[in-house]
């Protein structure tokens, strides 16, 4: 009995320290992070239920036939051998992670991580990326967002902003129009009902009065405008074909852009086509995306150039979990000052927002930290 309970202590003692261990992040003891926080979580938890069922029942036999065949030296080997292969089994998915994770982190140079740190150190000083290029006037005097048009995208660079966020819809034949919703563009006074063709799109008014945008109009304001970068939200499943769609047309511009990932793996697809600026937005995650275990896991593979998420999420814990893997916060979308006053209290670096004006409450925001 004595053995039994000196096998039960030691696997506690390991079940303890692996915990321990899964609790460190990353430095030179990421692999054993890794390796660990895989088997304490989720899987891990379930399989360390099996071997702790499949223990008692073997005991339970041992005890009930003391004077059978069944003798201690032979469960012992049967015992061990049964947990070394859960935890083999248990330990290909980690070694998978981590091998990924390294292979990630050396995939970018070091002028790659130079340029992510100036991007990231840009979003901090400005706090603020023109959400769907921003609030534009109508001629009847109504003021609308959303609308990603050529006017709104003009205006925005002319009040001197740095970051603009664009909608984009893929069309019928496979290109981008920039537009939050079809029916945002009128066809004869009518909005339309369903996709079209770019050539159909841009003979369409958006709001019912303004320009439509597409990628090639768009490259060719970034040729003639420095200083602005393009975070991209690619609506529907098309984030990834947009992001190719728009290396292959703009294969020297690709430092401009910011393209947003919605999901840990499309980040790893994205860099491969060739962007290093990536901003993690989390509005289409689930919840277990959104798990710290999940954050440290992106976190380990991605330099993000930031995270968004929306305002419903944010707390002091959320913020705190972002801080530790050493990335900035943004949420969206937010107009109001005092609301953001709020937020950046709980520790949030910046905000999407309609407002093109934004000196002026840059001041008041820095004057009331």
């Amino acid at each position: 009995m004595n053995n039994i309970l000196a096998c039960v202590g030691a696997f506690g003692f390991l079940l303890m320290l692996s915990v321990g261990i899964s609790s460190l992040s990353g430095g030179m003891l990421s692999v054993l992070y890794v390796l660990t926080n895989y088997f304490t979580m989720g899987v891990g938890i379930r399989l360390f239920v099996v071997i702790l069922l499949c223990f008692i029942v073997i005991l339970a036999t041992f005890l009930y036939k003391k004077r059978g065949s069944i003798t201690f030296r032979k469960i012992v080997p049967v015992f061990l051998g049964m947990v070394l292969l859960l935890a083999f089994v248990a330990a290909v998915p980690a070694v998978t992670e981590f091998v990924e994770t390294v292979t990630a982190q050396h995939r970018l140079s070091k002028e790659d991580r130079d340029e992510i740190e100036a991007v990231r150190n840009a979003l901090i000083d400005e706090g603020h990326i023109v959400h769907a290029a921003g609030f534009i006037e109508k001629t009847d005097g109504e003021t609308v967002n959303y609308t990603s048009c050529v006017e709104a995208l003009n205006n925005c660079y002319d009040m001197g902003n740095r970051f603009c966020e664009l909608d984009f819809l893929n069309t019928t034949d496979g290109k981008l129009v920039c537009a939050h919703e079809w029916k945002q563009l009128y066809d004869n006074g009518e909005p339309l009902s369903e996709a079209v063709s770019l050539e159909k799109a841009l003979t369409c008014k958006v709001e019912g009065e303004f320009t439509p945008l597409d990628l090639e109009q768009l490259v060719d304001f970034l040729r003639e405008h420095e200083n602005l970068y393009i975070v991209t939200d690619i609506k529907h499943d098309y984030n990834v074909d947009g992001a190719k769609l728009i290396a292959e047309t703009c294969p020297d511009l690709l430092d401009r852009f910011i393209i947003q990932v919605y999901h840990e793996k499309e980040a790893g697809i994205v860099e491969k086509i060739g962007f290093r600026n990536i901003i993690f937005t989390l509005y289409r995650t689930d919840e277990a995306e959104r798990s710290p275990r999940a954050i440290r896991h992106a976190a380990l593979k991605h330099d993000f150039v930031a995270w968004t998420v929306k305002k419903s999420l944010i707390d002091e814990e959320f913020v705190s979990m972002i801080d530790e893997n050493n990335g900035i916060l943004f949420t969206h979308t937010i107009n109001d000052p005092e609301k953001m006053k709020e937020f950046i209290a709980l520790g949030v670096d910046g905000f999407y927002s309609d407002i093109v004006m934004w000196d002026d409450i840059k001041k008041e925001l820095e004057n009331g930290k």
